[in-house]
């Protein structure tokens, strides 16, 4: 059951403890309530100002009508009594609204009743907290054990009857200071105060007990409803401390009180002349009233603390239970949390044993996480063997020359992949019963460190591919600028020429349009099939080199035959993998380039081979051009560089050259002629997989 307190400023949400537990209403629990039900507080507090009205009224009429050491016979026993009726109000104050509630009556009405009876102030004031001393006690009972106090079962009725009795012996403590105010003799004395413990106990069992057992259930429920305020006091070892030694105390003092003010009537009865069977008699009187209340009350003592303290040893199972659950959840949440984690975490003792492994940890070494934590490190030698770079360094926590420490360290996986990991290591202090261990966290960065090496590459890649595009804008910019002012140019002239008829000179400069327009198609041609050749036409695949140079060369047949070149192909080029069409693209481009650049007046002489270096295979072509000067063999590489500006080329072959081996994962290079005079280009690409089909 739920109840909701809310204004504009907090919410208060209560959960209503058992029926009949102690609670105290407090001035806050009155403050809290809407305004629209403030009527609430009104009646709380009218109550309570009408009760101790009543107190304080009930007490002088006490007084009056002398209903203090009211002499009875029971059953053949003699015995005083006392009617006090603030203290039965005070009582139901202290169970339904706290103790607070209760003092302030009890005192003042205690308090009115001494000055009324012309007791000295100063007596007073200490006479007024006697009745206060038994509820203190009556609130620190129940507030220790937690016991309600509707009366609904055995066990709530002995622990009110006790308490009550107790609670009863400590109030009866101002009658002492009662009787010496008031002048009493010995036996006036014993009487008041037998009358004031046994009248407050009678008073509490016969008319409190049945307050309480009709009326604290509606009383709880209007609480709850009213005001929210039914919590559950934590009960602690102080309290009931307290609570056990005013109760060892209010005994011993009872025994104690009765013996000695049975010897004083003794005394007085013998000063007074009675004779020796009446002492006698009274002897046996006092005898017999110690020995049966002493009886009822080692009894009632005895099935009280047996239910206190199989009440305690419930409450505390329950706890434990709750506790047990609620850490073992705490497990399974922490446990999730750790395994949900991608990196490995575990925590390893001295002797090499893991005491947990999260699963990142037992998918790496290969290893359930069951075989980790309940396998010993000797058991697991391919485990240890891979750890023992972390072993070495867990030593060093351990010697506390590292108390925390980070490191990378590298660490092959169950596949036997080598993985670079970064490593924090703490010192994990355990309980007596375990010993210390080390809590490593290892964090995978292979793939981090690799993605940085990429990334450095392509920011490299992409300065390099800026400075090549500023040169090609400068240098398309210049180049096809060229053929327009020609063209431009002899459009004027022969504007003049067709105005002048002279139409031989017509005839040429219509030559040097077509000249300068073939130029400039010539190099937007090449500039396209540039912008291509950053791509793969396909999916890469095994590539006869042997096949793909003679396609070559029968494309090339006419060119071939018009330069009188010879060409020379060796008769095994292993084969490669790439993509065919871009592969066509670059030997062509490096044939023509043999072709065209020779010697005025020589036959070109071309040779296409191959040799393997370290398991690599490096093709090359090689003509009896003039070569290519150390100087200049990067350089060559650039859009639209050339060793000699002539019509010969438009200097975008080897920069397509070098695109397409770039995208194979090759590269290319040229050299000095071996068995020609000329250049050697070189040029590497990736071997051709057994998988591979061509």
């Amino acid at each position: 059951m739920r109840h909701r307190n809310s204004n504009e400023t907090n919410h208060t949400v209560s959960v209503q403890a058992p029926l009949g537990e102690l609670s105290t209403l407090s001035i806050n629990d009155l403050l809290r309530v809407p305004a629209d039900s403030r009527w609430r507080t009104a009646v709380v507090l009218s109550f309570w100002f009408l009760s101790l009205l009543v107190s304080v009224g009930t007490g002088i009429v006490v007084i009056d009508s002398e209903l203090s050491a009211i002499p009875f016979n029971f059953l053949g026993f003699d015995a005083h009594v006392t009617i006090y009726p603030p203290l039965i109000f005070c009582t139901v104050l202290l169970f339904w609204m706290g103790f607070l509630w209760a003092f302030v009556p009890a005192y003042f009405a205690t308090f009115i009743l001494a000055i009324y009876s012309n007791m000295p102030a100063g007596w007073a004031v200490l006479f007024a907290f006697s009745d206060t001393v038994g509820l203190a006690f009556l609130a620190i009972a129940y507030r220790s054990t937690g016991i309600g106090f509707d009366l609904r079962n055995i066990a709530t009725i002995g622990f009110y009857v006790l308490a009550s009795f107790i609670a009863a012996l400590a109030g009866a403590s101002g009658s002492f200071i009662w009787s010496h105010t008031q002048n009493l003799t010995t036996v006036e004395t014993l009487a008041v105060w037998e009358g004031w413990w046994l009248g407050g106990f009678l008073q509490s069992v016969l008319i409190c007990g049945p307050i309480l057992f009709l009326l604290t259930p509606a009383v709880s429920r209007l609480k709850f409803r009213w005001f929210g305020v039914a919590i559950r006091h934590h009960r602690g070892a102080l309290m009931l401390t307290a609570a056990t030694l005013m109760a060892v105390f209010l005994l011993c003092a009872f025994a104690l009180g009765n013996a000695y003010l049975s010897r004083l009537r003794i005394g007085s009865q013998l000063a007074e002349g009675f004779s020796a069977a009446q002492i006698a008699a009274f002897a046996d009187s006092a005898v017999v009233n110690l020995a049966w209340v002493s009886v009822l009350l080692i009894i009632a003592s005895g099935l009280g603390f047996l239910g206190l303290t199989a009440r305690w040893n419930k409450e505390l199972g329950r706890e434990v239970r709750v506790r047990t659950r609620l850490l073992e959840q705490a497990r399974k949440r922490v446990s999730a949390i750790i395994n949900m984690v991608p990196h490995m975490i575990f925590a390893r003792d001295a002797a090499g044993d893991f005491v947990f492994a999260n699963r990142a940890t037992a998918r790496v070494l290969g290893q359930s996480e069951s075989e980790l934590t309940h396998t010993g490190s000797q058991s697991l030698p391919d485990v240890s063997e891979r750890l023992e770079k972390l072993a070495e360094e867990d030593k060093k926590v351990f010697s506390e020359t590292a108390v925390d420490q980070e490191s990378v360290e590298i660490l092959k996986n169950a596949a036997g992949e080598e993985r670079k990991l970064r490593v924090s290591r703490q010192l994990l202090e355990q309980d007596e019963a375990n010993s210390p261990a080390v809590l490593t966290v290892a964090v995978d960065i292979t793939e981090q460190e690799q993605a940085e090496a990429r990334l450095t590459a392509l920011v490299s890649d992409l300065a390099d591919k800026n400075l090549e595009l500023e040169r090609f804008t400068y240098t398309v910019s210049h180049d096809l600028k060229s053929p327009i002012i020609t063209i431009r140019g002899f459009a004027k002239e022969m504007a003049r020429q067709i105005g002048a008829g002279n139409t031989e000179e017509l005839r040429q400069d219509l030559a040097r349009i077509d000249k300068a327009s073939a130029r400039m198609q010539k190099l937007l041609d090449g500039l396209l099939v540039l912008s291509r050749s950053g791509k793969l036409s396909g999916p890469k695949q095994r590539v006869n080199m042997n096949r793909l140079v003679d396609e070559v060369i029968e494309i090339m047949q006419g060119q071939i035959a018009d330069s009188g070149a010879t060409i020379k192909v060796a008769d095994e080029l292993p084969d490669a993998s790439g993509d065919p069409v871009r592969l066509f693209e670059l030997v062509q481009n490096l044939v023509e380039n043999a072709i065209k650049f020779t010697a005025t007046g020589t036959a070109p002489d071309v040779i296409i081979g191959c040799e393997q270096f370290e398991a690599e295979n490096r093709y090359f072509i090689e003509d009896n051009g003039p070569g290519v000067d150390p100087d200049d063999r990067e350089r060559i590489f650039g859009l639209f560089e050339q060793v000699e500006q002539t019509d010969k080329g438009t200097g975008i072959g080897l920069s397509l050259a070098r695109r397409i081996l770039q995208v194979h994962g090759g590269t290319i290079w040229v050299e000095q002629g071996r068995e020609l005079s000329g250049a050697r280009f070189v040029f590497v690409l990736p071997p051709a997989g057994p998988s591979q089909k061509g």
